[in-house]
């Protein structure tokens, strides 16, 4: 049986044989976890997933921090099999706690290397009092969990540029050669303008046993001041195919002090690369207020893709990108101007994590405020920058997990093309408890499903989708009275009814809707196109 133009929520399946069902582009895959999502707690309050890599055995890789030793946060990762189950053969059940002696720690991006083992970047508090800074922090693990006792010490590595200066590293990428770039920021340079000491974007490099390597920038690391005595922070990195490293992070204007892009290129010494806008950086201002650089990305052409977010009202955001020709300057191919926002929710819509399909398509995500919180949130562009509207009718999709926030902080590409995103997700054990969350889409128009999924996850579908104003909902084990809630893009409540199977929008405007039902026990989102 075939089933068309419906989108499943969850699904219940009470065969045995194999089927086939329609799977959009942009739909959960519900092949992962329970129907498309995965929750975990590593036993803390806070859990949270901050970075996603998968290795070539499709299975997936989360870095992040938990507080599973009371207040303490330490570094955690997780490995999950390609169904979105734990993978017991990773650490202790597929969750690694790792100690670097402070309080306050966190892994900020994660990679693997291209013999399997998985190397980890953050930050760590380290010292006491008013003597307490933060370091950078790596770790090498084995494929199996276990730390590799030929990186660092013990595995682990703690690196401080002059002791009691503040760095940190937010992204790591691996060379050719094997060694180690780490993006983030140091005050290493101490440029004081009579109020505070400022950080600067950093790239630091390793050799592949942990090392520093000297012969990059000075004593293994390489800053870059924009000079507008802010801090000034680099959130990621990539490597060109010629050794170039280019990082993307966001430094403060001083007039207005607002934030903006900020794009910078050294060359494989550590120097900054003067061919790249003629002094080595590329600031870009959006709108109107702060504008936030969170993922880089390369085309196989040379240019540069930034996605992030930018501000154009008081703590109202949108996703925001821009693509540069490999000089430096601003693609007016891409977008207007080079430069592109999209809105995908009401409030604050955070673009966090891109990646490029090999198509050349570009997705990117992060969290849209819908429905009254924060849910995923992926955007799929064409190669113009235009939004790519054979994914999920519009271009973009949120998933809610549950009823409660979810952030969502990297995406990575499967070999087979599915999108997988991680983050994390309140209500847990309280709706303020953070999980580490999963998601991941359906990219092709046909999935086959080889079914043996328990039967009692609730099933609801709507059909048909696209519609012309006139759908029906399909559920099973709603408990009592089931609500219905329809809201338009503005996040307007367009209608409301209790215990109907049927919902009439012909008389509303053409366009994407959110669609709710909720009953006493869950709340479910999703979107239904009015043609």
């Amino acid at each position: 049986m075939k089933i068309k133009n419906c989108i499943f929520i969850t699904i219940s399946l009470f065969i045995t044989i194999a089927k086939t069902a329609q799977a959009q582009p942009g739909t959960l895959d519900i092949t992962f976890g329970i129907a498309g999502k995965v929750s975990t707690n590593l036993g803390g309050d806070e859990d949270e997933g901050y970075s996603v890599a998968i290795q070539n055995d499709g299975k997936i890789v989360v870095a992040g921090s938990t507080t599973s030793n009371g207040s303490i946060y330490d570094c955690a990762l997780v490995r999950y099999n390609t169904d979105g189950t734990l993978d017991i053969n990773f650490g202790p059940g597929g969750k690694i706690i790792v100690d670097f002696g402070s309080d306050f720690e966190d892994f900020r991006s994660v990679v693997i290397q291209s013999d399997g083992k998985i190397v980890v970047v953050g930050y760590s508090l380290q010292g006491t009092g008013s003597t307490a800074n933060n370091d950078i922090i790596l770790a090498r693990f084995l494929s199996d969990g276990t730390l590799d006792n030929t990186f660092g010490t013990g595995g682990k590595v703690i690196s401080d540029f002059g002791g009691g200066n503040t760095d940190e590293g937010y992204a790591v990428a691996i060379q050719n050669d094997g060694k180690i770039v780490v993006a983030g920021e140091s005050n290493v340079n101490g440029v004081f303008d009579g109020v505070g000491v400022w950080l600067d974007m950093a790239v630091v490099r390793y050799n592949s046993n942990g090392t520093l390597d000297n012969t990059f920038g000075t004593s293994g690391i390489g800053t870059t001041d924009f000079g507008f005595s802010q801090n000034e922070y680099a959130k990621s990195i990539a490597i060109q195919s010629d050794g170039k490293i280019v990082i993307a992070g966001n430094v403060a204007n001083v007039s207005p002090t607002y934030m903006d892009f900020a794009v910078a290129r050294f060359n494989s010494d550590g120097t900054l690369d003067n061919s790249f806008d003629t002094d080595g950086q590329v600031t870009t201002d959006f709108l109107i207020r702060d504008d936030y650089a969170s993922s880089i990305c390369l085309q196989s052409d040379g240019k540069i893709v930034v996605a992030g977010y930018a501000e154009h009202a008081s703590y109202q955001y949108y996703f925001a990108l821009a693509r540069y020709n490999s000089d430096g300057t601003l693609d007016i191919n891409f977008g207007t101007g080079g430069k592109v926002t999209t809105a995908i929710g009401t409030y604050s819509n955070r673009g966090n994590s891109a990646a490029i399909q090999s198509d050349g398509k570009l997705v990117v995500g992060g969290s849209g405020y819908i429905l009254g919180i924060n849910s995923f949130a992926l955007i799929r562009y064409n190669t113009n920058g235009t939004l790519d509207n054979t994914f999920d009718a519009d271009g973009k999709v949120t998933t809610a997990f549950g009823s409660n926030d979810a952030s969502g902080y990297s995406v990575a590409i499967q070999g087979d093309g599915k999108i997988v995103m991680a983050g994390n997700s309140a209500g847990g054990t309280t709706s303020s408890t953070l999980d580490f969350a999963l998601a991941r889409y359906n990219i092709n128009t046909v999935t086959a499903i080889t079914p043996s999924v328990r039967a009692e996850y609730m099933d609801i579908a709507t059909y048909p989708n696209p519609t012309s104003g006139i759908f029906s909902i399909k559920h099973k084990n709603i408990h009592q009275q089931m609500n219905v809630e329809v809201y338009n893009m503005l996040g307007e409540k367009v209608l409301q009814q209790q215990n109907t199977n049927e919902i009439n929008l012909s008389a509303s405007p053409k366009g994407v809707y959110f669609l709710r039902i909720y009953d006493d026990k869950k709340s479910y989102t999703t979107k239904i196109s009015v043609q």
